[in-house]
């Protein structure tokens, strides 16, 4: 499924409820993709791109669904992923990534407000810097070390941690919790990575 594509978006929707002759009542929405390229370099296009997936793949994604679940009179949860970069550490040459995770994070608001009456809870996860295959190719060591040093716990994060809480918010244990952000970051301080 193309998230960026509001079309493959809701054919893969179709293709659930026709499967399961029901919406999905759990969605974890994590598309997401960046480029390194520093502010005064970056071009529209470059910026379109990354919004095109992080920012209308998101949007699309929490139309879709909602729709769904009112016109099944079905309550649901949804987790949007974001990042810790919103609102605590800088990276350099990350601008249209930075930028659409904060828009992440509002959509997620957004959506939260409007979706209450119907018992439909949305949520976003920030994480910090999970040790993923992504991170190593996009890094280097000594950015990986400056990271590790940045948190509390020396290391870096594991993706099951991202995956407990995520967890956690699409069950009933979190039934209350409802327009939050919750950070899975180690407690990395705002600092600039260069």
């Amino acid at each position: 499924m193309d998230v960026s594509n509001e079309s493959s978006v809701e054919n893969a929707f179709k293709a659930i409820v026709y499967h399961y002759n029901a919406p999905p009542t759990l969605v974890v929405n994590s598309a997401g993709c960046g480029s390194m390229v520093p502010p005064l370099g970056i071009t529209k296009e470059q910026l379109y791109e990354v919004f095109d997936v992080n920012v209308m793949g998101t949007l699309n994604v929490c139309q879709l669904i909602s729709k769904e679940l009112i016109k099944n009179k079905s309550q649901g949860s949804i987790v949007n992923v974001g990042s810790i970069v919103t609102n605590k550490v800088l990276i350099p040459s990350s601008l249209g990534y930075n930028a659409s995770k904060a828009v992440v994070e509002q959509i997620t608001r957004a959506f939260a407000g409007e979706m209450a009456k119907y018992n439909i809870r949305f949520n976003v996860v920030l994480p910090g810097f999970i040790d993923t295959p992504l991170l190593r190719q996009a890094t280097t060591p000594d950015i990986i070390n400056n990271l590790v040093s940045s948190c509390a716990f020396e290391r870096l994060g594991k993706p099951h941690e991202v995956a407990e809480v995520i967890s956690f918010l699409l069950s009933d244990r979190s039934s209350f919790v409802h327009g939050t952000s919750i950070e899975v970051s180690g407690g990395q301080p705002t600092k600039n990575f260069s």
